[in-house]
Formats: C-alpha cells, sequence, structure tokens
C-alpha cells in the first residue's frame, strides 16, 4: 500500500481563447496523498500531516475532535515540557506519542521513542488509541478505539502518565470511592441492567459507561462499551475529563464552579435526594451534597422560615464550590528533612483527608481523629484563616449536630411507639417521617451509614436549624418529651 488514495482534488486550468469568446475549460485531476506513509520503525503510528499547525493525521477527517483536542494541554505537552526548568528525556514518553498510556506499547519502542522525530510530538489521538496506518488503509475494517479504564499499574491508559509524586491523580483516584462500583450497587446494576442503566437507574452516577451516556451524552465507541453488565467500570477519568478537549478547563465535561445545576461538574450527581418522599425504606439524603449547601435540603416543619439558609461555603467567596475543598492540592515534605515528597491533586476527592502520620501524605483512610485531618482546603475556600481555626469550628459543629440528631432520633423513636401509623404507611410524609429525615441529614451520632459529619459542615447554619425546629415540633405535635 503506497498510502495516496486518487480522487478529484484539483480542478481547473482555464485558457481564455481570446477576450470576450467563450472560455474552453480542461479539468487536470491528479492525486493528493491521504496520508504520508509513516517512518518504518514507528510501526504504523502516523503522528502530524503538519507539525507546525499541530494538524494530526487524524485530525484530517475527525475534524470535530482535531479543534477541540488542539486547544488542550495535550496539543501542547511538548512544548510546555521544553519549556519547563526541569525537562529530561525521561519525561519525553509521557509528552510525545509512545508506548506509555498506549494500547499499542507491547510493540516495544514506537513512535517518538523510535524515531525522534517532530511529528510524534504531543500526546496526540494515537497516544491513547493506537497505531492508526490500518484505520486509514481500511476504516470500516479497523476501529481503533481507546479504553477508558485508569490503573497505575495498568498497561494503558491515564495511569501511566498522570501518576507519580508530582502528580499523583490516578493514584489518589483509585483509592477514591469513584474508582469503584460498590458491590451492593454493581450487584443490582447486574440484576437489573435494563433498569439500571436508564436515566433514573443507579447506573447513571455509579457506573462509567452508563454515566457518559446519560448525563453527558457520549455516543463515541469506546473498548468497554456494550459489555453491558459483564465488566462494570468505576467513575473513571475520562467520564469527567473529556480526552479529546472541550475548551473547558481541565478539559472537564462541565464546569466545577457553576452555581446552576444543570451546567455543573459535581452536581450531575451529586444533586438528588433532598427531600423525603414518604412510602419508602429509604428515608435520608440521597448524594444531596449540592441542595445543602444551597439551602434546598430537608423537610420543613410548619413554621419553619421559608427564607433559605446558606454558609459561606455557597457564597460567592468560595468560587470554586465543591472543587475548594474537595480537590485541595498542596505539596507535602518530609517531616524530618523538608525534602519534597509528593503534590498532592486532591483526587481522593476528600474535604478532610487523613494524613499518614509518618510522611503526611494523605490517604483514603476516613477513620482517623481530627487532629490527623488536613485542613488545607478549607483555609483555601475563603472561610477560615488557618487550619486551627477550621479544625476548632468543624469540632463545634459535629459536636452540637451530634447532640441535636441524638435528640431528634430519640423523639422520633417515642413518636413511632406511640403513632405507628404515621411511620411509612402510604406516600405522605408526616411529621415524624420528616422529622427523621432531617436526623438522617447529619447523621447519628456523626457517623450514620447515609450521613455524616461533612454534611453538617456542607451547611452548619441550616441543619442546626432544620433539627431544631423538628424537635420543638415532635414535642408538641406527638406529646412527647
Amino acid at each position: 500500500m503506497t498510502g495516496v488514495r486518487k480522487y478529484g482534488y484539483l480542478g481547473a486550468i482555464v485558457a481564455t481563447l481570446a477576450l470576450g469568446a467563450c472560455v474552453d475549460e480542461e479539468i487536470v485531476y491528479r492525486d493528493k496523498p491521504l496520508f504520508e506513509d509513516p517512518p518504518q520503525a514507528a510501526v504504523g503510528f502516523l503522528g502530524y500531516s503538519n507539525v507546525e499547525q499541530k494538524q494530526t493525521t487524524c485530525g484530517n477527517c475527525h475534524a470535530g475532535q482535531q479543534v477541540a483536542w488542539k486547544e488542550s494541554a495535550h496539543a501542547d505537552a511538548w512544548a510546555s515540557l521544553k519549556t519547563s526548568d526541569h525537562a529530561a528525556d525521561t519525561c519525553n514518553d509521557c509528552h510525545t506519542v509512545s508506548a506509555l498510556g498506549n494500547k499499542d506499547a507491547s510493540t516495544g519502542l514506537l513512535a517518538y521513542a523510535a524515531t525522534k522525530d517532530a511529528r510524534y510530538e504531543d500526546v496526540q489521538c494515537e497516544s491513547c488509541h493506537g497505531a492508526g496506518l490500518s484505520h486509514v488503509q481500511d476504516p470500516s475494517a479497523v476501529q481503533p478505539k481507546a479504553s477508558i479504564l485508569a490503573s497505575e499499574t495498568g498497561t494503558n491508559g491515564c495511569g501511566e502518565c498522570h501518576t507519580d509524586a508530582h502528580h499523583p491523580f490516578v493514584g489518589e483516584w483509585e483509592q477514591s470511592r469513584h474508582a469503584h462500583v460498590d458491590s451492593h450497587v454493581g450487584d443490582r446494576i447486574v440484576a437489573n441492567w435494563a433498569t439500571e442503566s436508564s436515566p433514573s437507574g443507579c447506573g447513571t452516577c455509579h457506573e462509567g459507561k452508563i454515566a457518559l451516556k446519560n448525563l453527558f451524552g457520549v455516543t463515541s465507541e469506546f473498548e468497554e462499551q456494550g459489555t453491558q453488565g459483564q465488566t462494570l467500570v468505576g467513575i473513571t477519568c475520562s467520564v469527567c475529563h473529556d480526552p479529546h478537549g472541550n475548551g473547558n478547563p481541565a478539559q472537564l465535561r462541565k464546569v466545577a464552579n457553576s452555581r446552576e445545576a444543570a451546567t455543573n461538574l459535581c452536581f450531575q450527581c451529586h444533586n438528588r435526594g433532598a427531600r423525603p418522599t414518604g412510602g419508602t425504606s429509604r428515608n435520608y439524603p440521597h448524594a444531596a451534597q449540592g441542595p445543602t449547601i444551597f439551602g434546598e435540603i430537608g423537610w420543613l416543619p410548619p413554621g419553619f422560615t421559608t427564607d433559605v439558609i446558606t454558609g459561606t461555603h455557597s457564597s460567592e467567596a468560595n468560587e470554586g464550590l465543591c472543587a475548594t475543598c474537595h480537590l485541595a492540592n498542596f505539596t507535602v515534605t518530609d517531616k524530618a528533612t523538608g525534602a519534597f515528597t509528593m503534590s498532592t491533586t486532591g483526587h481522593l476527592f476528600k474535604a478532610l483527608p487523613c494524613l499518614d502520620a509518618t510522611t503526611g501524605v494523605p490517604s483514603g483512610d476516613e477513620s482517623c481523629q481530627m487532629s490527623q485531618r488536613s485542613f488545607k482546603g478549607c483555609v483555601g475556600s475563603g472561610c477560615h484563616g488557618s487550619e486551627a481555626s477550621a479544625r476548632g469550628a468543624t469540632i463545634a459543629v459535629e459536636s452540637r449536630l451530634t447532640t441535636l440528631s441524638i435528640e431528634l432520633k430519640r423523639l422520633v423513636d417515642l413518636a413511632k411507639i406511640k403513632v405507628p401509623g404515621d411511620w411509612k404507611s402510604d406516600q405522605t410524609v408526616t411529621p415524624l417521617e420528616g422529622a427523621d429525615f432531617n436526623a438522617n441529614i447529619f447523621g447519628l451520632e456523626g457517623s450514620g451509614l447515609h450521613g455524616d459529619f461533612s454534611r453538617g459542615v456542607h451547611n452548619p447554619f441550616l441543619i442546626e436549624a432544620l433539627l431544631n425546629s423538628s424537635i420543638t415540633y415532635i414535642k408538641q405535635y406527638y406529646q412527647v418529651q
């Protein structure tokens, strides 16, 4: 195969026979190469068709992806390395079309590593999709699909480059709940795929393939697509980040700082179950962090103020909203020597991550005490002047809300005995059910299954007001003490 496809590309040589006379046109066809054969050492990788214009060979047909990708950091990977103060040959494989991250890595040295040709600089389409030569030779027969999986120890994907001490995105993400489909949810998705993969099903926010389709309308093909319940995928990098680029910061599919639920990335999932519905075994908030910070959660006891109660966490002072606290990044240094240890990226998604007692590195552990947690994100939110003040405020909030939620739970239990018909008998939300829902916003003793003290921190003013008002109303309505 010569890499030349013949088609009418350039037309006309016009011969004017005489001024004002007829025009005789002769159409001269000539061949235009659809792609240039790559160097033999590149093992089928095509790279750029025009290095100066950053025009990838793939982008000659996939024009939409080319335009978006060109504005992404991937398209500037080589220049950003070379203009940095730490460029080294060991960095090249993550800033070019090479083996790292590549589905065709088994071929050994490839593309830039094999040729040192500028046509393979930057992180191009083939960095994830693999070699494109077979596809352009016969597009209908060969479809080089990329994978949406991510792993620090995998053989391809984001984890091979977006990891190490300087940018441990994937290493941190693997410790987060986003990385895994919880078994009780996964079993339900597998057993009821048709229902659970629908927009109203659990899979929309718990399984990566379903989330891509239902939340973001992604219809382009990838390797794991179509496996249904056979292979469940967590909320991987490419669920939140568009690998092709889209003009948003960090290539996010939606922005993280929007105050509108429809355009906020986090609120695509964390914006549900904010009000009790009645007649269900679930009587607790579910993924209601968005409504909580904006003061739109809970059962409102009769007489409760209709004014929305919010705090600094949702104010303009906290420009980054969820990301300010849940994606806090900072540098960790060795406690003894002060030498660099790592730059945490916040991809544990923990607002108050536990820190390793020896190294100070954030971990996915949730069992540590307040004194062992990082409060750096709280300082960045504009709410607190120091980690110490944020820690003190959190401890005070947890103490107050724990006391109030325990008291409300006690009253609810008494009312259940006194008026059993008011407990989950129909679709009507009774005061008993509403009060129980409010107690569960915080979670019994700060460690309930469906709520924890962090929900209180999302909006302590509102939660405290709801608990106090619920206690007062339940005492009066059910005559319990």
